[in-house]
């Protein structure tokens, strides 16, 4: 697992390069995805410390990936945020029942990211 890679996962490039962009501002190695499927591979290749997945995706939704990800050996305990324009309660219990350890609605802001990273990774794997 690489202490300082951080998967980012929506099929919105826009939000994409926006996050991507702000995590390497803050010292992480940062790969995408665009579609659950490509998450999941992602995922079990490289074992991200943390995951910040959308919901709602063609090919394979923020759900079912987050599953599947927990399934591989390497990545059960991989903590993944949601991310979600559909901030009802039914989404976020949704997501907490896949196995997504926060919510965090769009649109986020910078300071909603810097406090899921500050609750999520250990001092030790946080940059400096």
């Amino acid at each position: 697992m690489n202490d300082k890679l951080i998967l980012v996962v929506d099929d919105d490039p826009c939000c994409r390069y926006s996050l991507e962009a702000v995590l390497r501002s803050l010292g992480f190695s940062v790969i995408s995805a665009s579609n659950g499927v490509q998450a999941v591979d992602l995922a079990l290749t490289h074992q991200p410390k943390l995951i910040f997945m959308d919901l709602m995706m063609p090919d394979m939704d923020g759900y079912t990936a987050t599953v599947a990800i927990h399934a591989g050996q390497a990545t059960t305990a991989t903590p993944i945020v949601a991310l979600s324009a559909s901030s009802d309660l039914r989404h976020r219990f949704r997501a907490l029942e896949a196995g997504m350890v926060a919510f965090v609605p769009k649109p986020w802001k910078v300071a909603d990211i810097q406090r899921i990273l500050r609750t999520t990774l250990d001092d030790a794997e946080r940059p400096s």
